[in-house]
């Protein structure tokens, strides 16, 4: 199994980062990055062989796994960045996630309110090492992992649309995995055991009626987070770190 697990892994990153839209126009520098890329995934099979399993992003931080219900770990620290435009259906790409490699994807759910430290939130729904959770946005966080908020152009009705997927198949809590597979039928969705970051995002919104993955020569096996950054959100993108 974890031989099968490592092949599908290593077919997955090796396709969707050698297959980037920019592919066909690089220049020596992207050039010189994708082989950089390359020589890193070939550790983290490695790491995989000796049993040691990478995650969509650390769980041990702060921004993750937290309960809405419940205090925050630490106050959210946003001074520095103008989060007015942030909405409930934005998506949040970040360019650290995976080691760098493919990036992380999460989905605001919107603004809470913490009453121990008195301060409104951004609240996350992302799969991470521990499954589907909540998370936070703050400075610390966009800045750590060199995120990018995004709009996405559609209706309040296809935004819940999306979030109705969630909880209606119990979505919160699910475990996280690789995806080479497009649940894109409720049916595959209820079905579904596993969740990477982006696929959770691109099928809760395809039920919606839109379709967040880039097409042409850079889609490749499942849906990647550089597939939801590349694809019609591409111009969307209203915050990102400095």
């Amino acid at each position: 199994m974890k031989k099968l697990f490592i092949v599908i892994l290593s077919i997955t990153l090796l396709f969707n980062i050698l297959c980037l839209p920019a592919f066909a126009e690089t220049n020596n520098a992207e050039a010189i990055d994708e082989a950089f890329k390359y020589s890193l995934i070939n550790r983290e099979i490695s790491n995989l062989e000796d049993g040691v399993m990478p995650t969509s992003d650390s769980s041990n931080a702060p921004w993750y796994n937290i309960d809405p219900k419940k205090e925050l770990p630490r106050k959210p620290v946003m001074n520095k960045y103008d989060y007015s435009e942030v909405k409930r259906g934005d998506v949040l790409y970040e360019e650290a996630g995976f080691f760098g490699l493919t990036g992380h994807v999460a989905i605001v759910a919107g603004w809470e309110y913490d009453a121990t430290y008195d301060v409104m939130y951004i609240l996350l729904i992302e799969s991470v090492q521990d499954g589907v959770c909540y998370g936070y946005l703050d400075d610390e966080r966009l800045e750590e992992r060199e995120g990018t908020l995004y709009h996405v152009d559609a209706t309040d009705e296809q935004i819940e649309t999306a979030f109705s997927i969630i909880s209606t198949y119990n979505l919160m809590g699910k475990p996280w995995g690789f995806q080479a597979n497009k649940p894109d039928t409720v049916e595959e969705i209820a079905a579904q055991d596993k969740w990477q970051c982006s696929t959770l995002v691109w099928a809760i919104y395809y039920q919606a009626e839109i379709d967040l993955e880039q097409k042409g020569l850079g889609t490749g096996l499942g849906v990647t987070p550089h597939d939801i950054r590349d694809g019609p959100l591409k111009d969307n993108a209203y915050l990102t770190y400095q």
